[in-house]
């Protein structure tokens, strides 16, 4: 049984490891006007028979020690509460969705998605083991992002479910200015996600820093390498991701930690040698900065481009974000209450467009009060209040940094909800976060 849970734990962390490669088979593949529609049609990704695999060797090696378990236990704070009563109340929407073939597929994914909450939270597995996987593979992520700027293309593969992306096609993601310019996109079906993965990988990667290298008297070689020289490339692919959101997370959430972490403990008892000292968050803000000037003399133009937001593409993308905002206004207007259902926004918007004209709101918090009325929105605004709480008790600055990234960007974007890797993000994440305070 000790050979189940052993196989069982690095199982896991070959999952974590995983998580951006989007190897799926198509279960029903729905249109719309001739289009494929892909919030209406069901998928089953390669991970998930692995995390199935995972959770059933869970159950089989911890079988006596499960059976033992009490619920007074699961429910000694808030935290498994706000999970159990946002999955019982994701279920009940079911009852009143339009499609409740796509509610019921979407809940099987944020059920997913909380069992990784509770593993990666959970003494099963190890913060050092948890965290090189996944920043393995952002390292191997951003080297394919800067590959794939290099070369201006993403190749196919049906094996690793990554789909080709030529910078002249229709429907592509890329800069325009004095030509067009494919943003990398890695494994992941687009630029954002990518960006939006980095940003969790980036902060995955303080935390190594702080407490592999920063904290030990003998640092081996190879953790110098593969933090520091992991720092340059995550830094790199959240640039060539070219996404706004992951570019403002990045840069904020550093800066407020610095802001918190000296402001707090210095600059407040004016002892400027202390503050001066350059601590391990310092040395990885020096990095970023060396890497942005490196990459801005180099993609300086496309980087104010698409700060600038003024050409036709840019233009384009900015005015569906606010109708966007304009058609989750007008759900929450009516459902405001209930929800329209898990995963049904796409079926409240009106009809007679191609299918991949149906998109979800770019902003999560209006994407869940859509689709789960307040209750939903409130559950998942507590969730995240509750994860923040110790971070500034126990000062745990590459947390809050972690914690203040996902605030941002899930504002910006909806994959952190509606997409099956996004939920697998956010539930790495928000597990991270409860672990990384748990004594």
């Amino acid at each position: 049984m000790s050979k189940l849970k052993k196989i069982t734990e690095y199982l896991f962390y070959l999952w974590c490891f995983l998580i951006p490669w989007q190897a799926r088979y198509i279960i029903d593949l729905v249109s719309r006007e001739g289009s494929a529609w892909e919030y209406g049609s069901e998928f089953l990704y390669g991970t998930e028979i692995i995390l199935g695999g995972i959770l059933l060797g869970l159950i089989i090696s911890r079988w006596e020690s499960l059976k033992d378990l009490k619920v007074s236990r699961l429910v000694q704070e808030p935290i498994p509460l706000l999970l159990l009563g946002l999955l019982i109340w994701s279920a009940l929407t079911l009852l009143w969705a339009d499609d409740i073939g796509i509610a019921s597929a979407q809940w099987l994914w944020l059920l997913e998605a909380v069992v990784v909450i509770f593993i990666v939270s959970s003494h099963l597995v190890h913060k050092s083991k948890i965290a090189t996987a996944v920043i393995f593979s952002g390292i191997v992520q951003s080297g394919l992002a800067i590959y794939q700027w290099l070369t201006q293309e993403v190749l196919a593969s049906a094996w690793l479910g990554m789909s080709s992306q030529e910078v002249f096609t229709g429907g592509v993601s890329v800069v325009e200015n004095a030509g067009r310019w494919l943003r990398a996109y890695g494994s992941l079906p687009h630029p954002n996600i990518l960006g939006g993965f980095l940003v969790i990988v980036f902060w995955l990667l303080a935390w190594w820093i702080k407490n592999e290298i920063s904290d030990q008297i003998n640092v081996k070689k190879w953790h110098l390498w593969f933090a520091w020289g992991g720092l340059v490339l995550v830094t790199s692919g959240i640039i060539l991701s070219f996404s706004r959101a992951a570019w403002v997370a990045l840069v904020i959430s550093l800066a407020a930690s610095i802001i918190i972490k000296y402001g707090r403990k210095y600059l407040f008892s004016l002892n400027w040698r202390q503050a001066l000292n350059p601590s391990w968050l310092l040395k990885i803000a020096a990095v970023v900065l060396i890497v942005g000037v490196f990459w801005s003399t180099q993609v300086g133009d496309l980087m104010v481009g698409r700060w600038q937001a003024d050409s036709r593409l840019e233009v384009y993308s900015l005015q569906g974000r606010a109708a966007g905002i304009t058609a989750a206004s007008d759900i929450i207007r009516r459902h405001w209450v209930t929800g329209s259902g898990l995963g049904n926004y796409t079926t409240q918007l009106p009809a007679g467009y191609p299918g991949y004209a149906y998109q979800p709101v770019h902003n999560t918090p209006l994407l869940i009060w859509s689709e789960l009325g307040l209750p939903g929105i409130l559950l998942a605004l507590s969730l995240f209040l509750y994860l923040l709480l110790p971070l500034f008790r126990q000062q745990r600055y590459e947390l809050l940094g972690l914690w203040i990234a996902l605030i941002i960007i899930i504002n910006f974007d909806h994959f952190w909800w509606s997409l099956y890797p996004g939920l697998m993000f956010s539930g790495l994440a928000i597990g991270w976060l409860r672990k990384g305070t748990q004594n």
